[in-house]
């Protein structure tokens, strides 16, 4: 990933004075990585789901961005593509565990600025997908889940609606009614898993190597000073 000596992730840092700001490459593969975002979401007959490049976004935008920043960008996102789903699909817009959720990937990549590695990147990106998994699955559970009658786990009431073409699976309300919600959610979490770690090497990957591209052009193109030396 990232060596102790490298320059701050941010920038190109060619001389001891240069700002903290974003670097003109990285600037590029994040209007990239928000664009591929934008596209990912409002196709979802052609995607997979839950494998999805918002959590990667998350992390990678507070990772080299200002707090303020890095947060905004993946919300206006979230906000733009969930209007977008809900004018052309009539799904419900601002999950707000969803939303909180994605808010841990950013969290992560706070942690990953302070003290970047590899290590450290696995782990926030791993450590926030099972975040998602446990809280959004427990928020399902509680809203598909009725009193525990002679019937506990899962499948227990099936009830079609208008808004689905299949029924919808609910849940007893008990522990046995909560742990089959997230065992059949665990296709979903493998799902998660692998677009946050394809998606987050992507995202990261494509930007140090854009940084460090520049930095050699610049290396290269820099005039060389020598000093004569009198005899």
């Amino acid at each position: 990933m990232i060596e102790p000596n490298e320059p701050y992730p941010m920038t190109t840092n060619i001389g001891p004075n240069e700002s903290k700001t974003p670097s003109t490459p990285l600037l590029v593969v994040t209007l990239a990585a928000i664009a591929f975002a934008i596209a990912y979401r409002l196709a979802p007959e052609w995607t997979i789901p839950n494998l999805s490049p918002i959590g990667a976004l998350c992390l990678y935008s507070l990772a080299f961005y200002p707090a303020r920043w890095g947060f905004l960008l993946p919300l206006g996102v979230m906000v733009a593509t969930d209007l977008t789903l809900f004018q052309w699909y009539g799904w419900s817009p601002f999950n707000l565990p969803v939303y909180l959720c994605f808010a841990m990937y950013g969290l992560a990549g706070l942690a990953w600025r302070t003290r970047p590695g590899m290590l450290r990147l696995a782990f926030g990106t791993v450590g926030s997908g099972f975040v998602f998994f446990i809280v959004t699955n427990f928020v399902v559970w509680l809203g598909a889940s009725q009193g525990v009658s002679n019937h506990s786990g899962a499948a227990t009431f099936e009830e079609p609606t208008t808004h689905y073409s299949h029924p919808l699976i609910r849940y007893s309300r008990d522990l046995k009614g909560l742990g089959a919600c997230y065992a059949m959610a665990l296709p979903f979490y493998r799902n998660t898993l692998l677009g946050d770690l394809v998606f987050t090497s992507a995202f990261f990957g494509v930007a140090f190597a854009s940084i460090r591209l520049v930095n050699a052009s610049r290396r290269l193109n820099a005039p060389v000073s020598t000093n004569a030396t009198q005899l």
